[in-house]
């Protein structure tokens, strides 16, 4: 893996990042039903939090010496009742936290010696590759963590 399509691939997250953050505001805006108030409140602060990711996803991709995406993934404007909106926040979350897990084993191919040659990658791509696979753990820690609570808030319900 080189790093030219590492910051491919980490800009298509950017645009899954994008996704949440205006996921989450849809959802803010949009909720219905008897705990609206809590759960709007719940999924704007979430909105705020994806803000943050999306910083950070940026300036990595900027420390990298590429330039970050403004596109925007897919997501769902329909879903105004809670437990959907809860169930497709969870599924989110589960997706990009895959996705990292994989792009981690991608960083890791940065970092190896070339199995073709048995040359090892310059320093810099070693040094690269062990930053961002150290930045894409603590997005696992932060998309397991919301995903794992939000299972927590739909259980027991319809």
């Amino acid at each position: 893996m080189n790093k030219q399509t590492i910051i491919k691939l980490l800009n298509e997250d950017l645009t899954r990042e994008y996704a949440h953050w205006n996921f989450y505001l849809q959802a803010g805006t949009r909720v219905i039903g008897l705990h609206r108030a809590e759960l709007s409140e719940f999924f704007l602060k979430e909105a705020a939090n994806e803000m943050k990711h999306i910083e950070e996803f940026k300036r990595l991709i900027i420390g990298l010496g590429a330039s970050p995406t403004c596109e925007v993934a897919r997501f769902s404007v329909e879903l105004t009742q809670p437990i959907d909106l809860l169930r497709e926040a969870i599924r989110m979350e589960d997706e990009v936290t895959e996705n990292y897990v994989l792009r981690i084993r991608d960083t890791e191919e940065m970092q190896a010696d070339d199995p073709g040659t048995g040359t090892a990658p310059p320093v810099k791509d070693m040094v690269d590759g062990k930053y961002i696979e150290l930045f894409l753990e603590e997005q696992i820690l932060h998309s397991r963590a919301d995903a794992d609570h939000m299972r927590e808030m739909v259980k027991g319900l319809a």
